[in-house]
């Protein structure tokens, strides 16, 4: 049996367990997936392996999501379970595609700027 990037005991524990019945598992903040006798690990919820734009997406689309849950509570949506499905995917939705464009033409204004500054 190979393995490939088991981090710690535990995890290359429940991988070998996982082994005999071929399937995948959350380990803590690994996912072990168990593919044929190869056992891969991978970090699946490390916040700080996400790119700048992509976490202030994320921040600003979960406020987006809670707006859109004040304005339910208040009964400005319908009660039916699509129209609360669509306002609560329309809301974080635009609000994290729009900060993530925001944050994305900073960070490259940002990476320009400070190539500028190394030419001179």
């Amino acid at each position: 049996m190979s393995a490939v990037g088991v981090a710690r005991p535990e995890a290359r524990l429940t991988a070998e367990v996982l082994n005999e019945r071929n399937e995948s598992r959350f380990v803590g903040f690994h996912v072990v997936l168990v593919v044929r006798e190869v056992i891969i690990v991978t970090r699946f919820f490390k916040w700080s392996h996400w790119s700048l734009p992509l976490r202030v997406a994320l921040i600003f689309a979960a406020a987006g999501i809670l707006l859109a849950i004040v304005g339910i509570i208040k009964g400005t949506v319908p009660a039916n379970p699509l129209s609360i499905f669509l306002a609560l995917l329309i809301s974080g939705g635009s609000w994290g595609v729009v900060s993530w464009a925001v944050a994305t033409a900073i960070v490259d204004v940002e990476h320009d700027v400070a190539e500028d500054a190394d030419d001179e």
